[in-house]
């Protein structure tokens, strides 16, 4: 799925799941603060139009 989507950036998702889980106190406020505000309506757009995109694919039936 991330190579059929490369303008989400999924290894940075990644990263800063990892950095919130893992390392909490080793957070920038200020730059989780803009990824909240900002980023994450950029990256609920991109998701979205994923899953749009996703709907409008007829299943195919594998047998």
């Amino acid at each position: 799925m991330c190579e059929s989507y490369p303008e989400i950036p999924w290894s940075q998702l990644v990263r800063t799941r990892n950095r919130l889980i893992h390392g909490y106190f080793k957070v920038d406020s200020q730059l989780l603060f803009m990824m909240a505000t900002v980023r994450v309506n950029i990256f609920h757009r991109q998701i979205t139009n994923i899953i749009l995109e996703i709907q409008k694919t007829p299943c195919s039936s594998e047998d």
